[in-house]
């Protein structure tokens, strides 16, 4: 009795799976479609174009964590808290405390991208400065 409940789980399990390898078949076929046919287009307009010249775009990855501009908010926050230059590590913990995000290996390593770009971007809109290094990290302070 036990085995026609666990195999009618996987049969159906085994169709669903089989379903959207078959969508995204199409899909695929649908968009190498659409691929041939902008090449042609390129081709019309410059016949000696590079196509493998052409990189693919990064996905971009909508941050969990983050609204839109928080990211650098909460850098100058924890900078302006801080008594001494911090490196983007001490910054992410201090983000992920103030959030209440208990930090596992994956959050933080999402944070830390964020952080860093965050101060990449206020370094150079001159409202942060990188001070030095503690050894393995960049050590920042509000310019």
């Amino acid at each position: 009795m036990a085995k026609s409940h666990v195999l009618s789980g996987l049969v159906a399990k085994y169709q669903e799976v089989s379903s959207a390898i078959a969508e995204h078949q199409a899909q695929i076929k649908s968009l190498q479609q659409s691929l041939s046919d902008l090449k042609g287009s390129i081709r019309l307009f410059d016949s000696e174009y590079d196509l493998r010249s052409i990189q693919p775009k990064r996905p971009y990855k909508r941050s969990t964590i983050f609204t839109h501009g928080e990211s650098q908010r909460r850098v100058l926050e924890a900078l302006r808290d801080a008594v001494e230059p911090y490196s983007s590590r001490n910054i992410v913990d201090k983000i992920l405390a103030d959030k209440g995000i208990e930090p596992n290996s994956e959050v933080v390593i999402n944070t830390q991208k964020r952080v860093v770009s965050a101060l990449r971007s206020l370094e150079k809109r001159h409202l942060v400065n990188q001070v030095g290094s503690d050894g393995s990290a960049l050590l920042w302070q509000l310019a």
